[in-house]
């Protein structure tokens, strides 16, 4: 049986300056928008990376490199600088009453670099092995991120974004937790990328977060809405079934065999790596799903606006959450 993760420290990073490395429009406190507030109520993103510890060669250059300090500590002083580009990601969510109906509150981000979340832990017996080769994911996995069971509404005292790294027998797994209502997959990967590229020693980032905020026509913030943070009901947690977890990797070549096969039947020329898998897992998805249930109702459609944001520049870089949810009967 593994055993669990020893927790070896735990402690805030703060943003190593306030000069906000070129964001002059960012404000201390930023209204959140329509689709940042309809994930208050649930958990956080997770993602993380897994990395085979370095060769003897590999880490005597690596401390030569780091100027005599740990991997853990070059990554807590890199994840410092990083938070100077991205103020948001180190502040809290802050509540505001209506002043006509103290009934209804308001959300928003305020930059006040209180600080994110950095754990240093060990799994002194899980291996890279275990996690890649195990069929399903292995349940100690979950234990592998920070900020585990906490909902978005939860960061006006918990931080926004946490970061825990866990050294394996023969590895490393960076987990990352980012509030769901601060911003979407999208804005997620490009902290993390924008990390890894302090990390390797470089002073700026290759791409600046978008930090101004967009609101839709005739939408004035900030946003009131009936929520009591004090509520119970909603910390209440629903009893859920202990469910397998799998993960699918397709391979280059299984996606260029998809997107030629989609191409041949439609008699074109013009479907997308992208757009073929996503048809091959939607006519899977919907198979199995009637197959299996035999009714059904209503299905819940998560439109990403991440894609349609990569086709037009004026999206590139805006961190926030970009998500819209839809039933269709």
């Amino acid at each position: 049986k593994m055993e669990e993760i020893q927790i070896i420290s735990t402690c805030l990073v703060r943003a190593s300056s306030n000069s906000n490395n070129g964001n002059k429009h960012i404000s201390q406190n930023i209204d959140m928008t329509p689709w940042d507030l309809q994930f208050l109520l649930v958990g956080t993103i997770q993602k993380g990376l897994l990395f085979k510890k370095p060769t003897p060669q590999q880490q005597n250059n690596l401390v030569k490199s780091l100027d005599s300090l740990s991997l853990v500590d070059h990554l807590k002083a890199s994840f410092s600088r990083t938070l100077d580009f991205f103020p948001p990601l180190a502040g809290r969510f802050s509540t505001t009453k209506n002043p006509n109906d103290n009934t209804m509150t308001s959300f928003s981000i305020t930059c006040n670099n209180s600080g994110a979340e950095f754990i240093h832990a060990i799994a002194p017996e899980l291996t890279v092995k275990e996690i890649l080769e195990s069929s399903y994911v292995p349940t100690i996995v979950h234990s592998l991120f920070p900020l585990n069971k906490v909902r978005n509404m939860q960061c006006v005292t918990k931080p926004l974004l946490g970061v825990q790294v866990t050294e394996l027998v023969d590895g490393y797994f960076i987990g990352c937790s980012m509030s769901h209502s601060l911003g979407d997959g999208t804005c997620f990967w490009h902290f993390f990328n924008s990390w890894s590229e302090i990390t390797r020693g470089s002073e700026l980032i290759s791409r600046f977060p978008a930090l101004e905020r967009w609101f839709p026509q005739n939408t004035n913030p900030p946003i009131y809405f009936p929520l009591e943070l004090d509520d119970e009901k909603l910390y209440e947690c629903i009893a859920m079934p202990i469910l397998k977890e799998r993960i699918f990797h397709l391979s280059k070549e299984n996606v260029c065999e998809l997107k030629a096969k989609a191409n041949s039947e439609m008699g074109t020329k013009s479907i997308s790596s992208l757009q073929a898998f996503l048809a091959h897992l939607w006519r899977y998805f919907i198979f199995n799903f009637i197959y299996a249930i035999q009714n059904l109702m209503c299905l819940l459609f998560q439109f990403l606006c991440s894609l349609i944001m990569k086709m037009y520049p004026i999206f590139i870089g805006y961190i926030y959450s970009g998500l819209i949810s839809q039933k269709i009967n």
